[in-house]
């Protein structure tokens, strides 16, 4: 009887020991709850700077209060890994997004329209 006792204990610890803990889909994933990502504009810092080089081509990063938000180092919206033939370019560009952030459009994508509007696209 003593070695049926001691069965059933190891069989309850084993299942204790593996069970996992559940977590949320958000802490899973590090997926940002809906309060984390209304972001009140007036109170953060959002700025960009540009990165690359003549050789590599041009692209964007914008941070806000000194944590990278988007790292764009390519023309967003267009295929290849082409970057931004100038630091105008890409300043350009960052300035568009960063305006669409602080006007709560998220994601704030940019179109091929946005693109020639911009003059991005034109070859110099």
């Amino acid at each position: 009887m003593n070695y049926l006792n001691y069965f059933f204990f190891l069989i309850l610890l084993t299942t204790v020991s593996c069970s996992e803990k559940k977590q949320k889909p958000e802490e899973t994933l590090g997926v940002q709850t809906n309060e984390e990502k209304n972001l009140n504009i007036d109170e953060v810092l959002v700025t960009f700077e540009t990165t690359g080089s003549e050789i590599t081509g041009y692209g964007y990063t914008v941070m806000v209060d000194n944590r990278i938000l988007i790292n764009q180092p390519t023309i967003p919206g267009q295929s290849g890994n082409k970057g931004f033939d100038t630091k105008e370019k890409a300043s350009k560009v960052a300035q568009l997004v960063i305006d669409k952030i602080k006007n709560n459009q998220m994601p704030p994508s940019v179109s091929k329209k946005e693109l020639d509007s911009l003059d991005i696209l034109s070859v110099e």
